[in-house]
């Protein structure tokens, strides 16, 4: 970040009156023969007219792009590459990668190294013959303009890999997509070709998302046989070898979704009738809908261009977070959603001055900063914003975010109401989840409406008693059944799952009138085997105390797990609980109550839950509250609570 920043400094102490040409030269240093030979090379012809153009435009935005390299960053890629050969455990393969970054210290130990004082005369001159290998012909790129040229097929890096002749090691990979003949009109159909290498791309190393947490692969050589990563690899991988074969695609990201944790990266391909289509790298193809209804607050696009508006090109000598310090990165968040102007109020400033105010949204612990505005007369006015979200007005201070007014809700019609916490006129709330129950939790359970609980004499269960009949979806909640009468005594007791169901329960537990456990008393019964015979997934899971584990059987319809007592027993209690995503309120474990106030979070009290939910006394109205698990768990989500019904954000 101080680097970034020294090198904008640097650039607007030696602008003034020059081209932006004349500023990378200057910024080269000795490298600037390398990079005059380029300008020469291709000034000798008028038909090498657009490939100077083409060599302008990369020397003159090359500042501030750059390599992370250095011994150890050369030896931490040749370990992996090796592991590449010998690793085919995916979990283990990250880990060791991992372990091979700590030991080399990176990325502590990687070295900045700027292309404006490393790219050589051949290795341009190189990126630039191969490109135009491609355009206006020879790959699928017939229909971009000279500037669409520049930014979807020219650049020779996609990151900050280490520079390698890429285009080179892919030039005879997947020629034949061109004999593929006509597709919806095109003689060269970039929609087509995207699909089809994409396809090959997939069918290669597969899509596993296990991501890499202490350095970056970002080396194509490496990444193209790397079998594990998240959704900026993948994009990366698709990146080198689609503008390679001169199919036009960039990259768009989210900094942070509005509503979970992360952010997310994929690509957009620009199709011969003009039209954008998204797409995730090596993942989905173009013909699916790429996250059609996600909710999102704030969109970019990266260009090799330097974008002179962004805030690391404006911001001076402020401090800016390093989630918007890239001077590459271009707005494109009305291009997705339908969004808004905001203009927030600065309720609080920090001592010092700041030009700078950000908007924040929650991950699962923090507020994290998605875009930045200008501050004047106490206000700022964010331009583009994505509606239905919370955010946090906030300063950049000390290198991290401080509140500038309370969290406030945008409304569909674009509306902002403040949560300014009333700490006069409170109430009692009783909490049984830390996180919404999304669609695919509420899929899941639904294999257990119409199950029953049963008791039966025998083993076969002939002519069994049906305790309690599963007629709602359960929806992820722990559910207690307690009979109205005393029941007799049976030795076997079960949950049987209906047609489709697969048998799925996480948790089953038995009490008797003294509502004493008598589950340790019983031996595991039921049905077989397990999905893919996958030993966690089988009916001993539902009597392991772990809600994330779970029965589910290799049989579709009537599958079943219950106890064999040693003598016949009376049951006045079962509770259950269906497949979920761990995030009820779980007995034993520890929960901590936050509401915001422009100060911070503020704690409402911290309990050892003694049931399937916890309760918290004098909670402020009209606060954005917060319950952390201490005990275990990530995914947790900030709410409100009208007093009726929970929203959450």
């Amino acid at each position: 970040m101080r680097y970034i920043l020294f090198i904008l400094i640097l650039i607007l102490t030696i602008s003034c009156g020059k081209s932006d040409l004349e500023i990378a030269l200057d910024l080269a240093g000795d490298n600037a023969g390398e990079l005059r030979k380029v300008l020469d090379f291709y000034s000798q012809k008028a038909s090498d007219s657009l490939k100077y153009r083409a060599a302008v435009f990369l020397i003159e935005n090359m500042p501030g792009h750059y390599s992370l390299g250095g011994k150890n960053v050369e030896a931490f890629y040749k370990s992996v590459d090796s592991l590449l050969l010998k690793e085919r455990d995916k979990e283990k393969l990250r880990c060791k990668i991992d372990s091979v970054a700590m030991h080399y210290d990176l990325p502590d130990e990687a070295v900045r190294l700027e292309d404006v004082r490393h790219v050589t005369a051949s290795f341009l001159i190189q990126n630039i013959e191969r490109a135009f290998e491609v355009w206006p012909n020879g790959g699928y790129s017939h229909h971009l303009t000279f500037d669409q040229f520049c930014e979807f097929i020219l650049p020779y890096r996609i990151g900050n890999e280490p520079l390698e002749f890429w285009r080179d090691s892919l030039k005879n990979e997947y020629n034949d997509i061109r004999s593929h003949g006509y597709s919806e009109g095109w003689r060269y159909s970039a929609f087509h070709a995207c699909c089809e290498l994409n396809n090959r791309l997939r069918n290669e190393t597969g899509v596993t998302l296990i991501p890499i947490t202490v350095f970056p692969i970002e080396k194509y050589s490496t990444l193209k046989r790397l079998p594990i990563g998240d959704c900026s690899y993948y994009c990366s991988r698709a990146m080198f070898a689609m503008r390679a074969k001169g199919i036009p695609v960039v990259e768009d990201f989210t900094p942070q979704w509005p509503y979970q944790a992360l952010g997310h990266t994929w690509n957009v391909l620009l199709c011969n009738n003009g039209n954008e289509l998204t797409f995730g790298g090596v993942d989905t193809n173009p013909d699916i809908v790429h996250k059609a209804d996600s909710k999102l607050a704030k969109v970019y696009r990266k260009y090799f261009k330097k974008n002179k508006y962004s805030l690391a090109a404006v911001c001076g000598r402020e401090a800016i977070p390093s989630e918007l310090s890239s001077p590459f990165i271009y707005d494109v968040t009305s291009s997705y959603i339908n969004t808004c102007d905001l203009s927030v109020d600065i309720a609080v400033r920090p001592q010092q001055t700041h030009k700078y105010a950000y908007l924040c949204v929650f991950d699962n612990k923090n507020w994290r900063p998605i875009t930045s505005a200008r501050v004047r007369w106490r206000k700022a006015v964010f331009s583009e914003m994505g509606k239905n979200i919370m955010y946090l007005p906030a300063f950049y201070v000390g290198g991290k975010m401080q509140a500038a007014n309370y969290p406030f809700e945008v409304g569909y019609n674009g509306k902002i109401r403040y949560y300014n916490p009333d700490t006069v006129h409170t109430y009692n709330l009783r909490l049984y989840r830390k996180y919404p129950t999304t669609f695919r939790v509420i899929g899941v359970t639904s294999h257990m409406v119409g199950g029953e609980i049963q008791a039966a004499d025998n083993p076969e269960f002939k002519n069994p008693k049906i305790f309690h009949r599963i007629k709602k979806n359960p929806n992820g909640f722990y559910i207690s059944v307690v009979s109205d009468t005393i029941w007799r005594k049976y030795k076997y007791w079960r949950h049987l799952s209906p047609k489709g169901g697969y048998g799925n329960i996480a948790e089953l537990q038995f009490f008797d009138e003294k509502n004493n456990l008598l589950n340790s008393f019983g031996k595991i019964i039921g049905t077989e085997g397990s999905w893919g015979n996958d030993p966690r997934r089988a009916k001993e899971s539902v009597f392991d105390g772990d809600p994330l584990t779970f029965f589910d059987s290799s049989v579709a319809d009537s599958a079943w797990v219950g106890l064999e007592f040693p003598e016949p027993v009376s049951v006045k209690k079962v509770i259950f609980l269906p497949r979920n995503d761990g995030n009820n309120v779980t007995i034993g474990e520890d929960y901590e109550l936050f509401y915001f106030s422009v100060e911070g979070w503020k704690s409402l009290g911290r309990k050892v839950a003694q049931d399937y939910y916890v309760e918290f006394a004098n909670v402020p109205r009209n606060a954005v509250l917060w319950l952390h698990n201490h005990t275990q768990g990530n995914e947790e989500r900030i709410f409100t609570f009208d007093g009726k019904n929970t929203y959450w954000w």
